[in-house]
């Protein structure tokens, strides 16, 4: 009993961080239009960043929410010491992306901008 009551506060810490992301996705989606009229600049302006962080909060919700649709499986197949392992997996997911997901642009001018797209290309399909 006290297990569940574990995994249920770990859910709902989960379940706040992913409101929190969509929040975060929200702002970043609309802020992209404005983002690009860095690209003009030879520095590429704040576009790069906007972009990296949009990837990386896209990537960690969609990481975080197929560890706890895992958990939520060990628990249903009455495994509860893993389901807290994966739930505790998805809440620390963020500090784990952060060291691995990352774009370098090939630097600034048209090159920076063709290693971008080839970049945006390469998540998305």
């Amino acid at each position: 009993m006290l297990l569940m009551v574990v995994l249920i506060i770990l859910i709902v810490i989960l379940y706040i961080k992913f409101i929190m992301s969509g929040a975060e996705l929200l702002v970043l989606k609309y802020a992209i239009p404005i983002l690009s009229v860095g690209l003009m600049d030879s520095d590429n302006g704040t576009f790069g960043v906007a972009v990296k962080k949009f990837f990386q909060v896209g990537f960690t919700c969609s990481l975080q929410i197929i560890l706890l649709r895992f958990a939520i499986a060990l628990l249903l197949t009455l495994h509860p010491i893993w389901a807290i392992a994966f739930t505790s997996l998805a809440i620390s997911t963020p500090k784990l992306i952060q060291e691995f997901l990352f774009m370098r642009p090939g630097g600034s001018g048209i090159g920076g901008k063709v290693q971008m797209l080839t970049n945006i290309k390469r998540m998305i399909s």
